[in-house]
């Protein structure tokens, strides 16, 4: 996963950010790959975002409840491991080669 975010090159200011064949549209909410439409739910729609601008990175289950799920940290949830993130990652990681 994190060599398909590293190829992506966001610049300041922004509404798309194009990586290979997926285009992220920001304010429409939307993700197309080579022009058509993909499917996501609102919190895979935020995940992908995050991830795409912050590419080279990795992130903790911690970093991503509280940048992602906006939740607080002294909260217990297992929101992040009931999450087929495998899923999500291994669809982006098919259609980015």
């Amino acid at each position: 996963m994190k060599s398909i975010f590293k190829r992506t090159n966001v610049p300041q200011n922004t509404n798309k950010i194009k990586i290979k064949d997926i285009l992220i549209v920001i304010d429409e909410r939307r993700i197309l790959h080579k022009g058509k439409e993909i499917e996501f739910t609102s919190k895979e729609f935020d995940l992908i975002l995050y991830l795409s601008k912050n590419a080279n990175k990795a992130y903790t289950r911690e970093q991503l409840l509280k940048e992602v799920w906006k939740c607080d940290l002294d909260i217990k949830t297992r929101a992040v491991d009931d999450y087929d993130l495998n899923e999500l990652f291994a669809w982006m990681g098919k259609i980015c080669q």
